[in-house]
């Protein structure tokens, strides 16, 4: 009995330490801290988020830019400020938006790499990650 266990243990520990870390780093949105990073750096003007296929990004620049809470609450924007869970539509330089609802502007667009962009693809910079894209307009 006690070998059967420990056969089961080494198959799950081989499972967990090799194969599920792959699995599983979409659903938390790996790669996500990298692109917002590098929008941040790479243009002054304004950094559009997909809400498409992340929940909540704001809460991911809050922490990768380590933004600091009184910036946040000065300028915060709700999509519904009556809503129980209020959706955060922008803060500072920062929209989160659905991606076809991306309007051509001088800043940053960040969206899953499963995601079409809805701008015309030749006149932005691209920069992939594992997971997310970066579209930042040329000359900017």
């Amino acid at each position: 009995l006690l070998m059967l266990y420990l056969g089961w243990f080494g198959l799950f520990e081989n499972e967990y330490f090799t194969t599920y870390p792959e699995q599983i780093d979409a659903p938390f949105y790996d790669s996500l801290g990298e692109a917002i990073d590098y929008a941040e750096a790479e243009t002054k003007g304004s950094v559009s988020i997909s809400i498409s296929q992340t929940f909540m990004p704001y809460i991911y620049v809050l922490f990768y830019e380590q933004v600091d809470p009184h910036e946040f609450l000065e300028s915060v924007i709700y999509s519904d400020p009556t809503d129980a869970f209020r959706h955060v539509a922008s803060f500072g330089r920062y929209r989160f938006i659905e991606a076809s609802s991306m309007l051509p502007g001088s800043g940053a667009y960040v969206l899953e790499n499963s995601e079409l962009f809805p701008l015309d693809r030749t006149a932005y910079h691209i920069q992939h990650f594992e997971h997310y894209s970066v579209f930042i307009p040329h000359g900017n």
